[in-house]
Formats: structure tokens, sequence, C-alpha cells
């Protein structure tokens, strides 16, 4: 996943600009839906990515949403590895066959190595997916942030 010319160190691997690219992508499909998106960056997956996906959305806190319908990018820079993961509440709705086909759609984007470009892409693709089984609340209150979490 990680090309020749990009850092292994989950907090360099993108670029500024990059990293602002991804928040505001997150920012523009939560406008469309209730739905809250992250995306982890982390140096090596000891563990299945989805088993660590499932233990990284706890700790940032992502099942205490109202709907829990929360969903995490994560990505394992050296492993090549990565996992899209969403709460209960989203699971219902997507499936295992959703899921698959955003992970086929994001692993093409990395084999090409476009990073930044897949994420975003991923990103919006969860947005139409979830806006119409989670409108916007009247109040649609951003309860995670959108900035990209890194781990080691």
């Amino acid at each position: 996943m990680a090309d020749q010319n990009r850092s292994k160190s989950p907090k360099l691997f993108f670029s500024k600009d990059e990293l602002k690219k991804i928040s505001e992508s997150i920012a523009a499909v939560e406008e469309k839906t209730s739905a809250e998106i992250r995306v982890r960056l982390e140096k090596k997956c000891e563990d299945d990515p989805l088993d660590r996906a499932r233990i990284i959305m706890n700790e940032l806190g992502m099942t205490k949403t109202k709907e829990r319908n929360a969903v995490l990018i994560y990505i394992a820079l050296e492993d090549h590895r990565f996992a899209i993961f969403g709460d209960e509440g989203i699971h219902k709705v997507m499936g295992d066959e959703g899921w698959k086909a955003l992970s086929n759609q994001l692993a093409e984007y990395f084999r090409k190595g476009q990073f930044c470009e897949g994420l975003s892409q991923v990103i919006y693709k969860i947005g139409e997916m979830l806006a119409k089984p989670f409108p916007p609340a009247a109040e649609n209150v951003n309860e995670l942030t959108n900035e990209p979490s890194f781990g080691e």
C-alpha cells in the first residue's frame, strides 16, 4: 500500500493538503447524513484488520454516537491492510456485501497509489449509500471530529 515516496509513519503518510482534503470530504458527506466517518492510520496491524478496527472504534468513542451510525476506515500502512467497519446501526443497512464493494473500490485506488483520492471517493460513496437510511437530523450535530486519527 505505501509507495516508495511516502513515509511509513502514520502522521507523515499524507501531506497537509491531503489531510485537509480527507477532512473536507468527511465534512461534506456529514452534511448529507447523520452518519459519522473517521479515518485511522497505523503503522502495523498485528490482528485481523476488522478486529483492530472494532477495537479502535471503541477507543475513539465511535460506538457512542446517538444512532450507532459511525464508520471507521482503518489503514495499517506497513502491512498493506485496511478495513472499513461500521457500527451496528450502519452494518444493518450496509451488510457484508456493501462493505465488500467499498473495500474493493478502495483497494483498487490503493493499488494505483491513489491514496488520498481513493479515501475521498470512498468517503463520498459511503455518504451516498447512507444519506437515505440516515438522513441528516434537523440539528445535524457533528458528534466526532473529521480529522484523521493516528496510532503507532
